[in-house]
């Protein structure tokens, strides 16, 4: 115990010499002042890190069974006419909502700020979702508009053809995830690097494409076969909806056997695999502690791995590319490529490329650093357990911190700009129309503080590294009967953790810099 204490202590000395001068929160509205050093503020949160593990190897001796869980609902097909009616009423509105962004992204007004779908796409539901679904629970398997319209066609078949929609062309296995880890990436590269993001006519052509290529998809393989491999967002939810406060459970062993996507049985019961769910005469819902269906990820394959890497080098790029810091490299790397790269006389395209190599070079640190801190816990525990399996088991304890970035990084973004659904919606098109009677409404850009984004940014990425600390903790527990080894596995990633604390406080403390072209 004395051990992890010292190496507490030795980490916190080291992230002292942090310095920095004193600047402003990362959000919208006039900067704040921080009344002491930016350093002292990593320092601090560093230290509470690093006291939680000498807390959690204190008072956690077992790794708990269980987690404790409370009962919600139990739903039966067939008797339960008013919640199915309730969930389907909820997916029409979803799919007409999502027919309208891509109708109004075609034919409205070209201008970002006056269409509605630049902020249903990139506020409502990448921001909104990317917070609502870790939180509260995995609303897209309920939204997913891709998903209802192969349903109703489907539907439709059975009725008049009586077969299936799908040819359920058998899907190789090691070839899991990947289709979706492709989109993923080609999601995060639109996002951070594509400089017509937010032109409307481009969203609907992307969006209309993606929907066309996921249908296709389902068509080919099955519904559930290609969602759980070839959606990134339907992948995306199911993993950062493990941090969320909902379960359900399906009770049929009989269906689980079935199961072509393998779900993980415990307790009787398989937790969180909607295509039991999806089959299951009955199912649970249930509550249960935040973070805690993390635990029953089990071993991630290499492409989970990767795509988990993938969610945190995304959401710190995206904050790191508005910073002073990313400005100096813009400044620095432009002028030398435009005049040694061949037929670069478009400044925009040296920008794309720029940013791509950066998105790239993020993603291979960030992989580099969880593969060398799985190398060494392999070391210090004497390679008990293969590096395969200690990487595919420790990846989850990532996203907790990713959640919490995505929260502190994007909440003044919802809070502000979000304010653009309420003109929009009565004026989705940007024709000048006033179906709703807000179509003049102004946006208030000091609905959120810099002082409280500031502190709520704190606090969050401290609680979401606690978090991580503490399900590393626990999976270390359930990997190792040595409680010696469980300790020293988690030195390493501890000392990243930290590290990633200070890296995330100090993009949020910089104040936003957009690079402009003369």
């Amino acid at each position: 115990m004395k051990t992890s204490i010292c190496f507490a202590l030795v980490l916190c000395v080291l992230i002292i010499g942090t310095s920095s001068t004193s600047v402003g929160a990362h959000g919208f509205g006039p900067r704040y002042d921080l009344p002491v050093p930016l350093y002292l503020y990593l320092a601090g949160a560093g230290l509470a890190v690093a006291l939680s593990f000498v807390m959690m190897s204190i008072v956690i001796k077992h790794r708990p069974l269980e987690y404790p869980t409370w009962h919600i609902l139990n739903l039966r097909r067939g008797q339960s006419p008013f919640v199915f009616g309730i969930v389907w009423m909820f997916r029409m509105a979803s799919l007409s909502l999502f027919i309208l962004t891509m109708v109004v992204g075609a034919f409205g007004d070209q201008e970002p700020v006056r269409n509605l779908a630049p902020t249903m796409v990139w506020i409502i539901f990448w921001v909104g979702l990317g917070i609502v679904v870790p939180l509260f629970g995995n609303i897209w398997e309920l939204v997913n508009p891709w998903k209802t319209i192969f349903d109703l066609f489907e539907g439709i078949m059975i009725r008049v053809a009586g077969s299936q929609l799908s040819w359920n062309v058998s899907y190789q296995r090691r070839y899991a995830l990947i289709p979706g880890l492709f989109f993923l990436g080609l999601f995060g590269w639109i996002e951070n690097v594509y400089n017509d993001s937010s032109v409307p006519s481009h969203i609907a052509f992307l969006g209309t494409s993606y929907a066309l290529s996921m249908l296709i998809g389902m068509i080919i393989f099955g519904k559930r076969t290609w969602l759980e491999n070839g959606d990134a967002f339907t992948i995306l939810f199911k993993r950062l909806a493990g941090f969320s406060f909902l379960e359900f459970r399906n009770d049929d062993g009989d269906v689980c056997i079935r199961c072509e996507t393998g779900c993980e049985r415990g307790s009787n019961s398989c937790v969180d695999c909607y295509t039991c769910i999806g089959r299951a005469m009955q199912y649970q819902v249930l509550v249960r502690p935040w973070a805690m269906g993390l635990a029953r990820a089990g071993i991630l394959p290499n492409a989970g791995q990767i795509l988990v890497i993938g969610i945190l080098a995304i959401v710190s790029f995206d904050g790191f590319s508005e910073t002073p810091a990313w400005a100096s490299v813009i400044n620095a790397s432009l002028p030398w490529m435009a005049a040694n790269v061949p037929a670069a006389n478009n400044v925009y395209l040296l920008l794309m490329v720029i940013s791509t190599m950066g998105i790239v070079i993020t993603v291979i640190i960030f992989l580099v650093a969880y593969r060398l801190t799985i190398y060494v816990m392999g070391i210090v525990t004497d390679r008990e357990v293969t590096f395969h399996d200690l990487a595919g088991v420790f990846i989850v304890t990532l996203l907790p911190i990713a959640v919490a970035y995505h929260l502190a990084h994007y909440l003044s973004l919802l809070a502000v700009q979000g304010q653009l659904l309420i003109p929009l919606l009565s004026d989705p098109f940007g024709y000048g129309m006033d179906l709703l009677g807000t179509a003049d409404y102004k946006l208030n850009i000091g609905v959120v503080s810099s002082k409280f984004l500031w502190y709520f940014s704190v606090v969050v990425i401290i609680l979401g590294h606690v978090v991580a600390v503490y399900l590393a903790h626990v999976l270390a527990m359930g990997i190792f009967n040595d409680r010696t080894k469980v300790l020293k596995s988690q030195y390493p990633m501890l000392l990243v953790m930290i590290g990633y604390t200070v890296l995330s406080l100090w993009i949020l403390a910089q104040p936003i810099t957009e690079v402009r072209i003369a």
